[in-house]
């Protein structure tokens, strides 16, 4: 099963990508809460540091869920989880994926930047 959303480059669009991402997981027979978490984590970097639309997409796999998230190359800066600062508002996106998926991780070509991470199966309640 295979879940995709394009999404434009705001931040407007975060809540729509939720909304049917979380629509995939029910009807996938899948717990959502950590998939939107790790999902939204990963489209609000996208946008505040990529440059294009985003695409989404959602694989469910025999034992675990891919999450990830591709767009074009925008800054040099390449996905890193960021020292614990208690008095910056932001920063804490890939310290929330780091800590909730099995693996997170980002590969890039001259175009694209995709960053992904993969969460273990847990059915719905």
């Amino acid at each position: 099963m295979r879940f995709v959303h394009e999404l434009p480059h705001a931040a407007s669009a975060l809540h729509a990508a939720r909304e049917q991402l979380e629509l995939w997981c029910r009807t996938s027979g899948l717990d959502a809460e950590a998939i939107l978490i790790v999902a939204n984590e990963l489209c609000t970097n996208a946008i505040r540091q990529g440059q294009g639309p985003v695409r989404l997409s959602a694989k469910r796999t025999a034992t675990c869920l891919a999450v990830s998230v591709e767009q074009a190359v925008g800054s040099h800066e390449r996905p890193r989880v960021l020292p614990a600062n208690a008095w910056e508002a932001g920063g804490r996106g890939l310290r929330i994926v780091s800590a909730m998926a099995q693996s997170w991780g980002w590969h890039c070509d001259e175009r694209t930047l995709t960053v992904w991470a993969t969460l273990a199966l847990e059915p719905a309640a």
